[in-house]
């Protein structure tokens, strides 16, 4: 090789390096470029929404008006939302129209005699289209006492036996007292909650073994030998599985002693006297629960909820709706203080019905006990009257009342 061609070798060698460098410096600095996230602050915002957790107040003073807001920023000529997390809530003013101004992480309270109540968000320059919230005053509902006694049975066979076994007292105590506290309102102040002034107890647990037979058609034993007394006591039956005649969507009175329109979205057969009741069975006076529904009640995320269960027996139904199945219904469950809500979403933040005309939604995070994936601590005053009816009104709802 000559020196003249070693030289141009070794200028193309070196040219060739630096354009590899060159490519790696670019290359890595489009990576960076890519892998970072662009925070958006405040100033990036530009357009929001403002939601209240309840449509009804109760101008008491303690009852809490909570607000989830959505923000939104621009991405060329597409909005994006802003994760949850990110949005500034202490940045976020909300001004109430009886002149209080508080930051949107906070609650409002009010003792206003106004038939409503309405709010307006604002950051910087970016304002929220305003809300309104109906406002109840307070009004004794002058309610009985009720103390229920609650009698939990657990069917087992030699096969269930262990899981039986891990059904403790203690276990069912809690459940009882959590329910207690949804019911009289003390795990949150809602907005619209209201105290049932009843209280559930465990006046007895029992333990029956049964066969594999029996095992198989649970209601015709419990039809056939554990029916005794449901008048006078609510009846909670556990067993390893739940079969469709037991299954929670069957849980509601069947009968009524007074005009069945009192109490609608319920198909009731007028009585005159218990002798007209024949062939009574299990689910027309008690619950159904399945070993594993006593278990999740501690972890908090139970899919049949105690309190649920308790709230269609008295005559509760549920405030969602598959919106395949909507059609244009004003209310779901016929208790109008209540949120109802689209099921679509499976998780505790749900999106409401259309409440107008215009087609208003409002998101919210739901506590209502027949809220489906809900932290179930609160009944509202409408369904605490509608429970009193179904008390008065229908046999096998009288546990508790005093003759």
């Amino acid at each position: 090789m000559t020196n003249k061609a070693f030289h141009q070798l070794k200028g193309g060698l070196l040219l060739l390096v630096l354009l590899c460098i060159v490519w790696l410096i670019n290359g890595c600095s489009r990576d960076v470029s890519f892998m970072e996230t662009q925070r958006i602050g405040a100033e990036g915002i530009v357009r929001m929404e403002v939601s209240p957790n309840s449509r009804v107040l109760n101008a008491d003073g303690k009852s809490e008006l909570r607000f989830l807001v959505r923000c939104y920023y621009q991405v060329d000529t597409v909005e994006v939302q802003l994760l949850d997390e990110r949005v500034p809530l202490n940045e976020i003013t909300i001004t109430s129209s009886d002149g209080k101004t508080f930051r949107a992480n906070e609650t409002y309270t009010t003792t206003a005699h106004n038939d409503s109540i309405s709010f307006t968000a604002t950051l910087d320059r970016v304002r929220a289209p305003q809300v309104k919230v109906a406002l109840r005053q307070p009004v004794s509902l002058s309610l009985t006492p009720l103390r229920v006694p609650i009698v939990f049975v657990s069917l087992y066979t030699e096969q269930t036996k262990t899981q039986m076994e891990n059904i403790s007292l203690e276990l069912l105590q809690q459940m009882v007292e959590q329910a207690n506290k949804a019911f009289s309102g003390t795990l949150m102040p809602a907005p619209n909650g209201c105290d049932a002034a009843m209280q559930f107890y465990v006046k007895d647990y029992q333990t029956v073994k049964i066969t594999d037979e029996e095992a198989e058609t649970p209601e015709k034993y419990i039809q056939d030998k554990l029916l005794s007394g449901c008048d006078k006591v609510l009846y909670v039956w556990l067993m390893n599985t739940v079969r469709w005649r037991l299954r929670e969507d069957r849980i509601h009175p069947q009968y009524t002693f007074g005009n069945p329109n009192d109490i609608p979205g319920i198909d009731f057969e007028k009585v005159n006297a218990l002798s007209d009741i024949i062939n009574l069975e299990p689910n027309e006076v008690g619950i159904a629960m399945t070993f594993a529904d006593v278990y999740q009640q501690k972890t908090g995320y139970e899919s049949r909820p105690f309190t649920r269960m308790l709230g269609r027996f008295y005559g509760l139904l549920e405030t969602g709706i598959n919106p395949t199945k909507y059609n244009k219904e004003k209310d779901v469950d016929y208790c109008p203080d209540t949120l109802p809500y689209f099921t679509s979403n499976g998780t505790v933040e749900k999106q409401s019905i259309p409440l107008d005309q215009s087609g208003l939604q409002y998101t919210f995070n739901s506590y209502n006990i027949m809220d489906r994936n809900s932290t179930g601590v609160s009944v509202s005053r409408d369904q605490v009257l509608r429970i009193r009816q179904v008390i008065k009104d229908c046999p096998y709802r009288q546990q508790g009342v005093t003759p």
